[in-house]
């Protein structure tokens, strides 16, 4: 048989085999496959719940630094660095996310 070539003849083949070997391969497939998604769902869970209380413990220290500003400039200094880091988190919080859910489904990691 010629080496599969997409994604969707890579997943089938591994299925047709799997329903080739019989029924106590394919449960053993079945329960590797829900063991994985709950793994990646409390990973993702874990790291989202670290991100708001991170964001969280940021948003005070901004607002803490917003209270000591005596100048407009200083107000304007402290607005754009929250926002360019809160952009930068978030951002790199998505990469992670996404990072997980492909684990979650077995996609090759780039």
């Amino acid at each position: 048989m010629p080496e599969p070539s997409t994604f969707a003849e890579k997943e089938v083949r591994p299925a047709e085999e799997a329903a080739a070997t019989g029924p106590e391969e394919g449960l053993r497939l079945i329960e590797d496959a829900g063991t994985a998604v709950v793994t990646g769902l409390g990973r993702a869970q874990k790291e989202i719940a670290d991100f708001v209380a991170e964001r969280i413990r940021q948003d005070l220290e901004s607002q803490v630094e917003l209270m000591r500003c005596r100048t407009l400039d200083e107000v304007l200094d402290v607005q754009s660095r929250f926002v360019n880091r809160a952009l930068d988190q978030y951002s790199a919080e998505a990469t992670k996310l996404a990072r997980i859910g492909a684990e979650m489904i077995g996609a090759p990691r780039h």
